[in-house]
């Protein structure tokens, strides 16, 4: 009997340490030795404060950044998921009329398709990611708002945007699979970073991101005023069924 016993003890005892301390252990040693950037949740680190990490989405709503794709969540990774609205469902249209009406205050041309990521929610509510067309999408607001932000040439500032957004984008599995993808808060810091040397003086806050710390860290950042707008020939359908919107003003 004390034989079984001090076995079942020994085994005990092994498996606890082995699954409990020895195995985190040693993953922790790899992904601090190899993958440290990785292991540490991807953070973006400026003047010894964490801004964010490029894993998590965070909101922007000034005309200067990207934006990204709408969240279920509020950006909020304490409380991640979708909306889980059907396709039929009157409040997911009400909600994309919301989004597209915010996108429309600043025109893009006549009839200029609205990506479907730009509208539609991920299933976690954070995806940093938005499409190299959703980027492009917004292309001409960045443009005109470091435009005179900067007081430098138009066509100047396009070009160093376009550069950047090439240089970040890319595909999943090496651009074996899927659409070029941006990230989101990665551009933005160095859309920034970039515009800095091109601005002439400080004005109000200069375009620069202030961070400020609470229940969770966000981009202090300004909501533009809704505009009008009337959506026709939206339709609504899951998300891998949809390629754009079409929105009109009346």
């Amino acid at each position: 009997m004390n034989a079984h016993l001090r076995a079942n003890l020994w085994l005990f005892g092994l498996t606890v340490l082995s699954c409990c301390v020895l195995y985190p252990l040693t993953l922790w040693l790899i992904g601090q030795s190899i993958f440290p950037d990785q292991a540490s949740g991807s953070l973006i680190v400026e003047d010894g404060k964490v801004i964010g990490s490029r894993l998590i989405a965070q909101p922007f709503t000034r005309p200067e950044y990207f934006w990204p794709r709408p969240s279920a969540v509020s950006y909020d990774a304490s409380a991640s998921g979708g909306s889980n609205l059907s396709a039929n469902n009157p409040q997911l249209r009400d909600r994309v009329i919301q989004t597209l009406s915010r996108l429309e205050k600043y025109p893009h041309g006549p009839q200029k398709d609205v990506p479907a990521d730009l509208v539609m929610t991920s299933g976690s509510g954070l995806d940093p990611h938005i499409t190299l067309k959703s980027a492009y999408y917004q292309l001409d607001r960045v443009v005109d708002a470091w435009t005179q932000k900067t007081g430098r040439d138009k066509t100047e500032i396009r070009e160093l945007i376009e550069d950047l957004l090439k240089e970040k984008a890319s595909a999943p599995w090496g651009g074996l699979a899927g659409e070029k993808l941006v990230n989101v808060l990665e551009v933005n810091w160095e859309l920034r970073t970039l515009m800095a040397k091109f601005a002439k003086r400080a004005k109000g806050s200069g375009g620069r991101l202030s961070w400020t710390s609470g229940r969770r860290g966000q981009w202090r950042v300004g909501l533009p005023p809704p505009s009008l707008l009337f959506v026709r020939n939206v339709r609504l359908a899951s998300y891998f069924g949809v390629s754009h919107f079409t929105a009109r003003r009346s």
